[in-house]
């Protein structure tokens, strides 16, 4: 198969590297959320500054939520260090791996899919921290 198997292994890669990314900003926009509706009733989802505000919270990048989340101590001390490995592993995989696929890959195509693998894991253990958080802060 070669590099058309690597691609489809990269591509189920980017979807998980996606999935956590989603699943980050859904808890930075559920927090602020409850906290303005908290402070300011309902009616803040209606105001045209709150909503500036949840598409610049939508804009920002998958480090700077992890980072965020971090410094308001929504993830745990044992969380914090997944989430920062599953943000390494996920700016490999978009950056490095998913640029470096080329023709002469058949020779290393194992060896460079169990790295795949092994990133993906990480970005997944931190995606399954991400899910969980979301069902306790929703209370499902």
């Amino acid at each position: 198969m070669g590099p058309l198997h690597c691609y489809s292994v990269l591509g189920r890669a980017l979807f998980t590297a996606q999935h956590f990314e989603m699943n980050c900003r859904a808890i930075a926009r559920f927090l602020c959320m409850r906290e303005e509706t908290t402070l300011h009733g309902s009616s803040v989802l209606d105001d045209p500054t709150f909503q500036k505000e949840m598409n610049k919270l939508w804009r920002k990048t998958l480090g700077v939520h992890v980072h965020d989340l971090t410094e308001q101590c929504v993830l745990s001390v044992d969380a914090a260090p997944i989430f920062k490995a599953a943000v390494e592993a996920r700016n490999e995989i978009a950056h490095n791996v998913a640029m470096d696929i080329s023709e002469r890959l058949d020779s290393e195509l194992d060896e460079r899919l169990n790295y795949v693998l092994e990133l993906v894991r990480k970005i997944a253990a931190a995606d399954k921290v991400a899910s969980a958080m979301i069902h306790l802060l929703k209370k499902d």
